[in-house]
């Protein structure tokens, strides 16, 4: 693309593995970008599990258009939103987003040109998020005190989740994702079923989950813990835990 002309892309996209952590339904990204690279099909896939996958984009000669566009469409369906630019909407809500962009002059374009357009873009987003992770990482080294125990995050987490299951005894896995319906970049929740995290594992080549330390539920059914725990998200679990009657202690 030119740089005297610069047109904009407007796109939605969508990942298997991004969703809804109670109704499980699909979430998609709606976004704009104005950048080309060659062709690798999203690198980001090698940092999560599933592959991305184009619904529809629409090119706008003007890249202010595609922008405004863009804007207009976030502010109409803000109250769909979940993380960033992902949005929980059906596809009556995606239908009238594609009339939209027709109305305002948008052109319909293929999938392998989605592709070529929107991999840088997602990619530095996904790369800038993990390189602010990795240095709160290193800032924090916060432990906790559970029942008299020592913990350090990910493994506060697993006890907290153990207790309540041995307290709850005929508790399901799907009462468990209601209960800690706390959702981590790439749609992975914080209990899962011990397959789906395996699959995790083989897809992306790192454990987010605690696969050597499985929880066992009443109907004999084995889960495990996200292990994927910093100090941008672990407030939201203590406090959590806070409202379940937990008393968790906070050693610097």
């Amino acid at each position: 693309m030119g740089e005297k002309n610069k047109s904009g892309l407007l796109y939605v996209v969508y990942n298997e593995w991004i969703r809804h952590p109670v109704t499980r339904e699909l979430s998609y990204k709606i976004g704009f970008t104005t950048k080309s690279v060659n062709e690798r099909y999203y690198g980001i896939n090698l940092l999560m599990p599933g592959v991305f996958k184009s619904k529809f984009a629409y090119e706008f000669s003007n890249a202010k258009d595609a922008l405004e566009i863009e804007k207009l469409i976030h502010d109409i369906v803000n109250q769909s939103r979940e993380n960033g630019e992902w949005y929980n909407v059906n596809d009556k809500v995606l239908k009238g987003i594609q009339k939209s962009c027709t109305r305002f002059g948008g052109k319909l374009v293929t999938n392998s040109r989605i592709e070529e357009e929107i991999e840088e873009e997602i990619e530095a987003q996904i790369e800038a998020q993990i390189e602010a992770q990795i240095s709160i990482k290193k800032k924090d080294s916060s432990r906790y005190l559970f029942n008299k125990k020592d913990y350090n995050k990910s493994r506060l987490v697993l006890a907290v989740i153990k207790n309540h299951v041995s307290k709850k005894k005929n508790i399901t896995l799907e009462k468990l994702q209601e209960i800690f319906n706390i959702k981590f970049f790439g749609g992975l929740l914080i209990v899962e079923t011990y397959s789906n995290a395996e699959k995790i594992f083989q897809n992306t080549g790192r454990s987010r989950y605690f696969l050597n330390d499985p929880v066992t539920l009443s109907d004999g059914q084995e889960i495990v813990v996200c292990t994927e725990w910093h100090i941008d998200n672990i407030g939201i679990f203590l406090n959590k835990a806070k409202e379940l009657g937990y008393k968790i202690t906070v050693v610097k």
